[in-house]
């Protein structure tokens, strides 16, 4: 499927070890974090986002992963894409190839450039 640019969100933020709180996503300012994420998708969602593309590493790339997917429960038109350096640098699952389907169908992967 091609996307336009108007329908298209990049997303990657913070690693664990560079937020306040750190591995502790039961802080207050994680899940506040989580949630306005949420909404900015939503809002994008409804101004006709449907692909959104996240380099997939610990922390907030997480945040961004998991509310795009929560996302799709209820707007089956979302994409997410995993936007790795390379394949092997993509912590969610061993994957057999770019392009391949994650978690269930709700993710892909895309080819690492070179």
């Amino acid at each position: 499927m091609d996307y336009g640019i108007n329908e298209t969100c990049c997303f990657t933020g913070h690693r664990s070890g560079k937020l306040p709180w750190g591995d502790n996503e039961n802080d207050a300012r994680c899940t506040a974090l989580k949630r306005r994420l949420y909404d900015v998708l939503e809002g994008l969602s409804s101004s006709g986002v449907r692909r959104y593309i996240c380099g997939m590493a610990q922390g907030s790339d997480m945040y961004f992963a998991e509310a795009v997917l929560a996302l799709r429960r209820e707007r089956p038109q979302v994409v997410l894409e995993a936007a790795g350096p390379c394949h092997d640098a993509l912590p969610i699952c061993a994957l057999p190839g770019p392009g391949e389907l994650l978690a269930g169908g709700a993710a892909r992967a895309l080819p690492a450039h070179t």
